[in-house]
């Protein structure tokens, strides 16, 4: 009581008046439940700390390492930087719960004010837009939990408590094997789909990220267990429908089929009528549900033959590789097939595959542990010798971090699967290394508002500031045959949209050496001995006229395939600031300063076409700032800056680092970060935005739970010639009702699409909003609630080099929201070490 009439004194109202400006339209909010209706208030008292709750084929590929080839030594990366901030909201038994970042008692003990997100609880609920008669603008709404990596003096504490996690998760896997398996599942036969759609099921039960990983390795333990010897494949095929995918990203192959076509599908497996299933669907918002059931209503006069992995695999891949004219009828005529022989639940998993989500908040990171764990589990099976506690539980974490760590640099299930089973969890590393033409996720870097912020993270360390280029990321290949490939930074094949690039990098057989030096055609220049490598760069569009660069927008104009080198406008110049391998050895685990000096003695420039990104290594701040100030003159975003020395300069695959940092002329006085957020909805526009929609609807992506928060309506930063490109992209996109993965709160957009489109946006700012209390209209929880704003926010582009699995997290949010605090003064400083944490895939 004493502390709610705290929080109503007139000094506490003064101040909260004074911190956000007295402005409470236009405001887009991250919800954040509280424990009570009137208490915890105070944006300036942290909530305590809270555990992390971390959830998460085709042929083998042409260009897989050798078995037999050899690796150096890679340090793996530590347990504990699998720990992730993250963004909890109110939406299961528990709710939402932030922790702040750790500190010290003296800094616990401060009277100082210091302002952080709140919330009560683990689980997680979507972010909802409430919409106000007296606002015009709805206000995007999710919890909020944040966990800071600790700090070095916990590293003990935290490998404990993997290490306990991980003996807990293999315990509940052995406990629950019974259950996951399948009557009449013998050794050698194929793995039942029935045993998937069960442990499918059990999982989307639960919100527990340890009994989620149990779940998966106890079928997966099953699945190794029951295959014959060599038969790789059994376990390879789980683990692919395990992440809904059939292939390596790079690949181009997926899953998605439109709505019309499996509605037509799930009438003809079971007699129903288009419109009844519509009037479900429009009821049940999952097709998937749907599916099943019209299929359980559904009654047969015999009993069909039980489905298998392999039979569902190959038929789902069969689908994917269909096209052509007569593609339509038989991917019905496929499903249909499928479903006629569905029983339980397995039509909801088949028909959510072939949607491309099986919305079971199943991570790609929890099936990379469960794989780990599972395997050894199977090892020490196989060695018929009882381990102790503390072994099993070494072993697993130790299993886990190999996977993943050999995952991070050759993401290919196809190659890492086969090694796992054939030579252990020990000779993984020696199996599978980084190999040309299967590219990796790329490392990025955390958002900086200053050069202070620079200098105090890289106090006493060498580090360098690289031009932060306006352009497309690639990562280019060249294999020993010759073959060069460019990758965009979500893995996708991009050598038919910059075929100019490719004409530009030299062909293994345009090259002429001779004894005295090098020579090539095409005019780009590189050394006799540079037979492979990869390349980490930017493409950026540049006027050859004048030497201009471009902004991406250009880019972004181009097709995204088909593309002829005669029909281009505007060619593209590449910036490469990093060499990933050279001549069979991968450079990984080399410091950026060797690296750097093996890109630059192995690669000549060749101007407006191959150049190395503008660098300076000066450490102090007017030299910092003019350079700043440079690269922003010449058509840049901004600065990297990047550690140079120590294994702090390693290059981090899938990892968004601290070692790296950007400072972008966009955010020096601003939030730190623009935002890449899904389209979901659309509002019909009036006056002029007639015809075309005037605002909509924008969602975040929560990969822990596979779904789409909606955040903010943003109406502000289009031209009339951009709405009308948007309507033209976005009608297509209509649906009746918002998708099952999209978390909807109060949200009332005129129309809703299907998530595919990703828009960069900025805000002016992030802040707490008191005046938004309560969930009325989520219809989730009975908790009042506490939101973070962004404040105006506005359209910059459209992100075509983005998936929407790639839109900004939960998770960055809340620590945009952390370092505006700390920046604007709000808050005490941080101890050091507070708030480094890395995230990213892991």
């Amino acid at each position: 009581m004493a502390r709610q009439q705290t929080l109503e004194s007139t000094t506490q109202q003064s101040s909260l008046t004074e911190w956000f400006g007295g402005k409470q339209k236009k405001q887009a909010v991250v919800v954040v439940p509280a424990a009570t209706p009137d208490k915890d208030k105070d944006p300036h008292k942290p909530p305590p700390p809270e555990t992390d709750s971390t959830t998460d084929a085709c042929p083998p590929s042409e260009h897989a390492p050798s078995r037999g080839a050899s690796r150096p030594p890679s340090p793996s990366p530590p347990p504990r930087d699998e720990k992730r901030k993250k963004i909890k909201a109110a939406g299961s038994p528990k709710a939402a719960a932030a922790a702040a970042p750790r500190r010290s008692k003296a800094e616990s003990s401060s009277k100082a004010p210091k302002s952080t997100v709140k919330a009560k609880g683990k689980a997680k609920a979507a972010a909802t837009v409430v919409e106000k008669e007296d606002v015009d603008m709805e206000d995007g709404e999710r919890g909020v939990a944040d966990e800071s990596e600790p700090g070095e003096d916990d590293s003990g504490e935290d490998d404990v408590e993997e290490r306990k996690a991980a003996s807990k998760s293999a315990e509940v896997a052995l406990d629950r094997r019974d259950e996951m398996d399948v009557p009449g599942w013998k050794v050698g036969d194929p793995v039942p789909y029935a045993a998937l759609a069960k442990a499918f099921a059990l999982i989307e039960a639960t919100t527990k990220r340890i009994e989620k990983t149990s779940l998966l390795t106890s079928l997966m333990l099953l699945v190794i267990q029951r295959s014959e010897a060599g038969d790789t494949d059994s376990l390879l095929r789980t683990v692919y429908l395990c992440i809904n995918r059939l292939c390596p990203d790079y690949t181009g192959i997926e899953l998605g089929i439109g709505e019309s076509l499996l509605v037509k599908a799930i009438g003809e497996s079971t007699g129903r009528s288009l419109q009844l299933i519509k009037a479900d669907l429009k009821k049940e918002g999952d097709l998937g549900l749907v599916a099943m059931n019209s299929k359980n209503m559904q009654k047969t006069l015999f009993k069909p033959k039980a489905l298998t992995v392999p039979f569902v695999f190959s038929n789902l891949k069969e689908i994917a590789l269909s096209a052509g004219h007569s593609s339509q009828g038989k991917k019905v005529s496929i499903v249909t097939k499928l479903l006629a022989a569905c029983k339980g639940e397995e039509a909801k998993y088949i028909v959510r595959s072939l949607e491309g989500k099986l919305r079971i908040g199943n991570a790609e990171r929890t099936v990379l542990v469960a794989l780990a764990h599972a395997a050894v589990l199977a090892e020490r099976e196989r060695s018929g010798k009882k381990w102790s506690t503390e072994k099993l539980a070494s072993r697993l974490e130790e299993g886990a971090s190999i996977v993943k760590s050999v995952y991070s640099e050759l993401p290919n299930y196809d190659v890492v699967v086969p090694a796992l089973l054939n030579a252990g969890v020990g000779k993984l590393r020696d199996e599978c290394k980084l190999t040309p033409g299967v590219p990796l996720k790329p490392m990025l870097a955390k958002p900086t508002k200053a050069i202070g912020e620079v200098l105090d993270r890289f106090e006493d360390k060498r580090f360098t500031c690289e031009y932060k280029y306006d352009g497309e990321r690639a990562q280019v290949h060249k294999l020993a045959d010759g073959t060069v490939g460019v990758f965009s930074r979500n893995s996708e094949d991009m050598s038919k949209k910059y075929p100019d690039l490719v004409e530009q990098l030299p062909h293994v057989g345009s090259w002429l050496f001779h004894e005295g030096g090098f020579l090539s055609l095409n005019n780009t220049v590189h050394q006799k001995n540079t037979e492979t490598f990869v390349l980490d760069a930017e493409a950026v569009a540049i006027d050859r006229a004048t030497g201009k660069l471009m902004p991406f927008q250009e880019l972004s104009k181009r097709k995204r395939k088909d593309v002829k080198v005669e029909d281009i406008q505007v060619r593209v110049c590449l910036f490469a600031f990093d060499l990933l391998y050279l001549n069979g050895e991968p450079l990984l685990h080399r410091n950026l300063t060797e690296r750097r000096e093996l890109l630059r003695q192995h690669f000549e420039p060749v101007e407006f076409e191959f150049q190395f990104a503008k660098s300076s290594d000066s450490e102090k701040t007017e030299d910092i700032q003019t350079f700043l100030d440079e690269s922003v003159k010449d058509g840049c975003e901004g600065l990297m800056v990047k550690m140079l020395e120590s294994e702090a300069s390693y290059y981090e695959p899938s990892r968004r680092s601290v070692n790296w940092l950007k400072l972008k002329k966009d955010y020096l006085a601003g939030i730190g970060d623009s935002l890449d957020l899904v389209v979901v909805g659309g509002y019909y526009g009036k006056g002029k935005r007639t015809n075309v929609y005037g605002a909509f609807l924008l969602a975040c992506y929560d990969a822990d739970s596979e779904e789409f928060q909606t955040i903010c309506k943003i109406g502000t930063g289009f031209s009339e010639e951009a709405l009308a490109a948007h309507y033209a992209v976005l009608q297509p996109l209509e649906m009746e009702k918002a998708r099952g993965d999209v978390k909807v709160g109060g949200a009332k957009p005129d129309v809703w699409f299907e998530p595919k489109v990703v828009w960069e946006v900025l805000t002016a700012d992030l802040s707490l909003s008191p005046g938004l209390h309560g969930s009325a209209g989520t219809g989730i929880t009975e908790i009042e609630e506490r939101g973070i704003s962004l404040r105006f926010p506005r359209f910059i582009r459209v992100r075509d080099d983005k998936n929407v699995d790639d839109a900004t997290g939960p998770e960055q949010v809340a620590e945009m929201y952390e370092r505006q605090v700390l920046a604007q003064g709000g808050g005490q400083k941080k101890k050091k070490g507070d708030g480094d944490a890395d995230d990213g895939f892991w």
